[in-house]
């Protein structure tokens, strides 16, 4: 579930209705300000996964150079346990990435995400180990519909069909409905967010439907003088 919830975060309501090229990623991650780094911890609960950190580091222009991952460690230590570094290429009509395994010493994955049309997205992955993950997202006034498709591409076998749809009321993430077509489940998660005195996210929690805490997201925030 981590691969498929995170890309949440990737878009925002806000510019979504008259967008027709993707805008930078500060608007992407919905980022107020001239934001230089953002150090994201991200944890997972009830089942417990194990932790991953994240730094962010945006151009003046507000557009991601690169995304450090670090899997093992709740640490701040920049030099401990980085597993994967992203990096982008921007031009109007798409963003492109790569993840580079640094203990491989590969690029593991690569892909683009781009417009399709007004209120439509489009996000493509291929891993080098032969998977293949679609994502569409849709998007209205009051909510993001995202459909995600991984296959195997060998066997076409379909390992996850997946829809999740976020809620929002007064511009604010509130509820989160998510349906697992292959496995027939489906669950609801609240969310609750802080944000810090420029208007970003600098905690936000998911709970389950019995209340109990499901992920948890905490960032510390830079900015350019």
């Amino acid at each position: 579930m981590k691969l498929l919830i995170l890309p949440c975060l990737l878009f925002s309501l806000s510019f979504c209705l008259g967008q027709q090229s993707l805008p930078n990623d500060w608007e992407l991650k919905e980022l107020k300000g001239k934001v230089r780094r953002v150090i994201e911890n991200e944890s997972y609960h009830n089942p417990a996964g194990s932790p991953l950190k994240k730094i962010l580091n945006f151009d003046r222009d507000g557009f991601l150079k690169t995304v450090s991952e670090y899997n093992d460690y709740y640490v701040e230590d920049d030099s401990v346990s980085l597993s994967h570094i992203l990096y982008y290429k921007n031009d109007s009509d798409r963003r492109y990435f790569s993840r580079y395994d640094l203990e491989k010493n590969d690029t593991v994955v690569t892909g683009f995400y781009q417009t399709v049309k007004k209120g439509e997205y489009l996000i493509k992955t291929k891993t080098s180990d032969g998977y293949s993950t679609t994502m569409n997202i849709f998007m209205t006034d009051k909510n993001i519909t995202q459909h995600t498709y991984i296959v195997y591409d060998s066997s076409n076998i379909k390992l996850a069909d997946l829809t999740m749809s976020y809620e929002y009321k007064d511009d604010e993430l509130f509820e989160i409905h998510i349906v697992e077509n292959v496995k027939k489940s489906n669950r609801i998660l609240t969310v609750e967010s802080i944000k810090d005195s420029v208007g970003n996210v600098i905690n936000q929690i998911y709970f389950n439907e019995d209340g109990k805490m499901y992920y948890e997201l905490k960032r510390k925030i830079f900015y350019y003088d």
